[in-house]
């Protein structure tokens, strides 16, 4: 559960919209396990759903597409309140439809529990103060899609990311690796660079995936990653000394 700085505990508020009562109460039963998680009510269609965000105003709404009369989509058009969503169908036709608007996740009925789980994980943190501009943080997510496959991918998840030639082939331990229209520069001005340092001309690293840094032959560096102990990156002499001054590290050069 997550804790203020104060220790007072916080729960997302969670509305389920969905026309079938079974798939309502299915979808309450899971995520009774969930402590982080707080259900504040239900509607069976997007009238309903309506009063019931302007009341309890949600932080999450877990939202089913086809209902009789106006969809999932619908009502997120007529609402001025931003929750998270995340959709809940037995249909995989919209998904990126889904992604494009930014969804936290989109589950296939019926609902794995692990599913579930994963899609909870996903939901951006509480807070109580407002949002202020700025890059991403780790805490965030980002959209890849390589050869009409469109994934959600969280920055935390990203080991590393290698130019190749316009585009970037990207490294995470969820999808493995997945070809993005991105160019190195592109990500340098997007990622937080207090994880996401570039250490060669040709690849950018996220640090908390770092296990260690040896020096190798001719003034080079291998950067071995704790999900790819056998495969290290290289890191130039050039970049080592970058990296060992922003973050005052102590090595040789």
């Amino acid at each position: 559960m997550l804790k203020l700085k104060s220790g007072r505990s916080m729960r997302y508020k969670a509305l389920i919209v969905d026309d079938e009562r079974l798939a309502r109460k299915e979808l309450r039963t899971l995520l009774r396990v969930h402590e982080e998680v707080e259900i504040v009510g239900e509607a069976s269609n997007t009238k309903d759903a309506v009063v019931y965000m302007n009341r309890t105003t949600p932080d999450v709404v877990f939202l089913d597409i086809h209902m009789p009369g106006e969809t999932g989509f619908d009502l997120i058009h007529r609402v001025s309140l931003q929750p998270q969503y995340v959709f809940v169908t037995a249909y995989d036709i919209h998904a990126v439809k889904a992604f494009d608007i930014e969804a936290t996740d989109y589950l296939l009925k019926p609902v794995r529990p692990d599913r579930l789980a994963q899609a909870i994980n996903r939901l951006k943190p509480l807070n109580p103060l407002p949002d202020k501009p700025g890059p991403a943080t780790q805490l965030d997510r980002i959209y890849l899609s390589d050869r009409g496959q469109m994934f959600l991918v969280l920055l935390e998840d990203i080991l590393h990311i290698s130019g190749a030639n316009d585009y970037s082939e990207v490294f995470s331990t969820t999808y493995g690796s997945i070809l993005d229209s991105r160019t190195l520069g592109m990500w340098e001005s997007l990622l937080p660079n207090n994880q996401f340092v570039r250490i060669h001309r040709s690849t950018i690293v996220n640090l908390d995936h770092v296990d260690c840094i040896v020096k190798g032959s001719q003034s080079a560096y291998l950067v071995y990653l704790r999900d790819q102990p056998t495969q290290p990156l290289k890191m130039s002499r050039r970049y080592a000394a970058r990296l060992k001054d922003q973050f005052n590290l102590k090595m040789p050069l």
